[in-house]
């Protein structure tokens, strides 16, 4: 196609709007050692998923930067807001 782009896909777990700071952080301090198991990423990687873990302020920044990244070509490739 002439593009010369690398995409990277990612996952990531939320929580709704308005959660209380004390329980994101318990979410974010229980759930790190666990993620971080051995078994745990083993059986992630065979599903291609590799752990990289960051702070509730960096995966909120990762999604305000991803937004701003690819609402423009979606918008400019006129697909925005289509179904199938």
């Amino acid at each position: 196609q002439g593009f010369d782009m690398s995409v990277e896909f990612w996952h990531g777990l939320s929580a709704p709007a308005g959660l209380p700071a004390e329980i994101g952080k318990r979410l974010e301090t229980e759930l790190g050692p666990i993620l971080a198991r051995q078994e745990v990423l083993d059986r992630l990687a065979t599903y291609g998923i590799f752990y990289k873990p960051m702070s509730r302020e960096r995966f909120n920044q990762l999604i305000v930067d991803q937004l701003a990244l690819w609402k423009p070509l979606v918008e400019a490739a006129g697909v925005a807001g289509q179904t199938r």
